[in-house]
């Protein structure tokens, strides 16, 4: 038996996401109503510009003290994160995350 795919093993999950300009408060939202821990930060071109996570709310907007209704996701995300490919193996896609 071969070992399954990222794609294969994600196949049931659709991608949330949300533009630069949304605000963390949006983001919430989102994330809450898709019972989500975290929105891609997803640019007009579809390109993914960064990941905004419930641990990113807590750190960088709750205890800075910033207004959730005002800040823009594109200032609390995180960058650039790691991504894998769709057809890569999941074992190979946790050795990834482990290191």
């Amino acid at each position: 038996m071969s070992e399954r795919t990222v794609s294969q093993s994600m196949a049931q999950r659709h991608v949330i996401s949300v533009l630069p300009t949304a605000t963390v408060y949006a983001a919430a939202c989102v994330m809450t109503r898709t019972n989500s821990s975290s929105v891609l930060v997803i640019d007009a071109g579809n390109t993914m510009l960064g990941i905004v996570t419930e641990r990113d709310m807590i750190t960088r907007v709750l205890a800075k003290a910033l207004d959730p209704q005002q800040t823009p996701v594109a200032t609390v995300m995180t960058r650039s994160p790691h991504c894998v490919n769709p057809e890569m193996k999941v074992a190979d896609a946790v050795l990834m995350m482990i290191e």
